[in-house]
């Protein structure tokens, strides 16, 4: 008996494996096709991922989570094993300082370059041996974001951290919305949102405050003349300042009524605001007439008498490619149609204008 059990030793060895049960219900489904043991088949698919990964390796790419965290320890080797919803499993060595043992549970994760950007959300970590070093594991479950959601990492990081700051400051249930390209504090009728700026061809990497208030806040229609000023992402003094400021404003609202002049150039200024969500493009235009994606969009009081009458036009002309020089004119009367209305036209007539192209 001894002599079989030291055979067994040199040909198998236990080790736990954890099944989901949907993979369970996968393994009775590939052992009745097969006709293998599960043992086998089990066996079968380890070695043929072993094959795969000699031949592929293990890619490499940059990871981040948000918010970021205190290390709890020494710097470690991390892996990522990325589930996606598909059931699919990918493997990443992270690489970046922003990788530290060990990010919380639920925690947000950015995987991977610009252009190829992977969303998820830590499930849990475990701490391996690999080659004779420690490893940390890091689980990681897909997210799928919305198709507008673009918010560039280090603006996530700054606005939780900000968030951290306003919470501490107010005892209001302040709602905060980090999914955004523009995240937003809102308070009763009263919102402040934030938008990582930079100067052009250079790394953006300051945030301007775009306070906004009134019975139609939802619809962004009544931007203030409130100043609140650009501040670098690293400061932490400027970060604790604009912390003061956004709640005050929340709790207490615009310090001064906006007139009717300022009162148009805000509705303006909350338009394109809201056509950089959707288009992206340089946040730090200013004036009537800003370029986002391929068109030029043009704000401005229609001719009299109907501009005083509160009549606005709001001009989109395409500026490069195929279509270029076409433009569509819409008109409103500004003072009562809400910013989003007018932004949401713009971009159909934006689209619509391409299509053809």
């Amino acid at each position: 008996m001894a002599k079989q059990q030291s055979r067994l030793a040199d040909r198998a060895q236990l080790v736990p494996i954890s099944l989901y049960p949907q993979t369970i219900a996968q393994l009775h489904e590939i052992q009745r096709s097969s006709g293998e043991s599960r043992g086998a088949v089990v066996r079968r698919l380890v070695e043929r991922e072993a094959d795969r990964l000699r031949k592929v390796g293990i890619p490499k790419a940059p990871v981040w989570t948000f918010p970021s965290y205190d290390a709890s320890g020494p710097r470690i080797d991390a892996r990522v094993i990325y589930h996606k919803k598909s059931g699919e499993a990918l493997v990443f060595e992270a690489l970046g300082e922003r990788v530290r043992p060990e990010p919380p549970s639920g925690s947000y994760v950015v995987i991977g370059e610009e252009t190829d950007r992977l969303h998820g959300q830590v499930e849990g970590t475990e701490t391996t041996d690999v080659d004779g070093l420690p490893m940390l594991v890091i689980t990681v479950r897909e997210l799928v974001p919305p198709a507008a959601y673009d918010v560039p990492p280090i603006l996530f990081d700054f606005v939780h951290r900000l968030n951290g700051d306003v919470v501490s400051r107010s005892a209001a249930e302040i709602s905060f919305d980090p999914n955004r390209t523009t995240p937003s504090w809102k308070l009763g009728e009263h919102e402040v949102r934030a938008m990582l700026v930079g100067p052009m061809g250079q790394r953006a990497n300051h945030v301007r405050f775009f306070p906004f208030s009134g019975p139609t806040f939802q619809d962004h229609l009544n931007p203030v003349s409130d100043y609140f000023p650009v501040i670098e992402i690293d400061d932490v003094r400027a970060r604790e300042d604009a912390a003061d400021r956004i709640v005050h404003f929340l709790e207490h609202g615009p310090a001064q009524p906006a007139t009717a002049d300022q009162s148009f150039l805000r509705w303006a200024e909350a338009v394109y605001v809201l056509i950089h969500d959707q288009l992206g493009g340089n946040a730090s235009q200013s004036g009537l007439s800003r370029r986002f994606g391929k068109a030029a969009f043009i704000c401005a009081m229609d001719y009299k008498p109907e501009g005083d009458r509160g009549i606005a036009q709001f001009v989109v002309q395409i500026t490069t490619g195929f279509a270029r020089g076409r433009r569509r004119t819409e008109r409103y009367p500004w003072r009562e149609t809400a910013a989003t209305t007018v932004a949401a036209d713009a971009i159909r007539s934006y689209n619509r204008l391409l299509e053809d192209e």
